[in-house]
């Protein structure tokens, strides 16, 4: 169950999309397993095609989903798919998605980190700034400034020292 794709507009929502249409043409049945409901209300099941292939774990083992751990009767099987999926950095877990340095824009350098859902930005003056790898698939991104960053709704670490770029 709780197998999250990147949200529409997130690192990796594109490659998930394309993977769960390759798995389910219009038109596939599947079998649906479980009942529980996340903190959005959303429906989480297991999802099994005809032949029985675990569509959670085929996306998983692509690369472009994350295990996020609710108790099912697969929760063993989903799990070791992720580690094997995260140890061989694929999908979200590659430079594309998972990035200590932008390589897009190296001016770029400040990191808007989102964690349990507060929105903190990170420069170089900062701490833990080396320690800090943005998940852009979970919505982290680059700035080029802190008023971008913060205009964007995050608030500097505490751990930073004043400057201003």
């Amino acid at each position: 169950m709780s197998v999250n794709a990147p949200e529409i507009n997130l690192c990796g929502s594109p490659e998930a999309k394309e993977v769960l249409q390759k798995l389910l043409p219009s038109g596939q049945k599947v079998r649906l397993v479980g009942d529980i409901n996340d903190h959005f209300g959303r429906l989480l099941s297991l999802v099994y095609l005809p032949d029985n292939t675990l569509v959670n774990e085929r996306l998983i083992l692509s690369g472009w989903a994350r295990f996020t751990s609710t108790a099912s009767a697969e929760s063993s099987r989903l799990q070791s798919a992720f580690q094997s999926t995260k140890a061989k950095k694929l999908g979200v877990f590659s430079p594309k998605c998972l990035q200590a340095h932008n390589p897009e824009n190296p001016k770029c350098t400040i990191k808007g980190n989102i964690k349990d859902g507060r929105k903190t930005y990170f420069f170089s003056g900062c701490g833990n700034y080396s320690n800090v790898a943005l998940e852009l698939d979970q919505g982290d991104q680059w700035f080029c400034s802190e008023s971008d960053a913060q205009a964007a709704g995050f608030v500097k670490s505490e751990n930073c020292y004043d400057k201003k770029f």
